[in-house]
């Protein structure tokens, strides 16, 4: 599966059922959109999920809402 399309269908998803974080597989373009993605304040915050050795790792995403509950991004 293409990694765009899976890392905007799992942020989609996460926001319609209000997930405060989600998690994604990790690729370097996933990761300098998160970059971007949190230096434009449309996320909260992101970082690496640590696995033990021989697992893919992944990011972990946490989203940011507006006080009446509407996603950001």
């Amino acid at each position: 599966m293409d990694h765009l399309a899976n890392f905007f269908s799992s942020l989609q998803n996460a926001q319609q059922k209000k997930k405060p974080c989600f998690s994604i597989p990790f690729t370097k373009i996933s990761w300098q959109i998160c970059a971007l993605l949190h230096s434009e304040g449309l996320l909260q915050g992101f970082s690496v999920d640590s696995t033990p050795p021989g697992n893919q790792k992944s990011i972990l995403l946490f989203l940011k809402y507006q006080q009446i509950g509407r996603a950001h991004v």
